[in-house]
C-alpha cells in the first residue's frame, strides 16, 4: 500500500497498479487494516486462487481493497470508519480517483 498514491499488486510476476480514490481523509488509522481486509474478504468470497485472477480481475480487487481502505480515513478510528461493502460500492461507482 502507498497511502495516497494506492498500491502496488504484484500476482504471477505480473506487476499492476492501482489509485486509490478523492476523499477527505481525516485520519489514517486502519486504513491498511482495511485495505487487507478488503482484499481477503474478496479472495475469500471469490473461492479462486489469486494465481487464476485475470488481469482485470486483479483491478476489480485493487479499486474495492483502494476503495476501503481509503473510506476508512473519512473518519476518527479505525472501527468507526470501517466501511460496510454497499459503501465501498458506492465509493467505486461515483468517487473519482485521487490523481497526486
Amino acid at each position: 500500500t502507498l497511502g495516497p498514491k494506492g498500491c502496488i499488486f504484484c500476482v504471477n510476476g505480473r506487476i499492476t497498479a492501482g489509485p486509490t480514490f478523492d476523499v477527505k481523509t481525516i485520519d489514517t488509522t486502519g486504513a491498511g487494516d482495511s485495505f487487507w481486509g478488503a482484499t481477503l474478504y474478496q479472495l475469500i468470497s471469490n473461492n479462486k486462487d489469486i494465481t487464476a485472477y485475470s488481469d482485470e480481475e486483479i483491478q476489480k480487487l485493487i479499486r474495492f481493497s483502494n476503495a476501503a481502505g481509503s473510506l476508512t480515513t473519512t473518519d476518527i478510528g479505525a472501527i468507526n470508519a470501517m466501511p460496510e461493502k454497499q459503501r465501498i460500492l458506492d465509493c467505486i461507482e461515483n468517487v473519482p480517483y485521487l490523481h497526486i
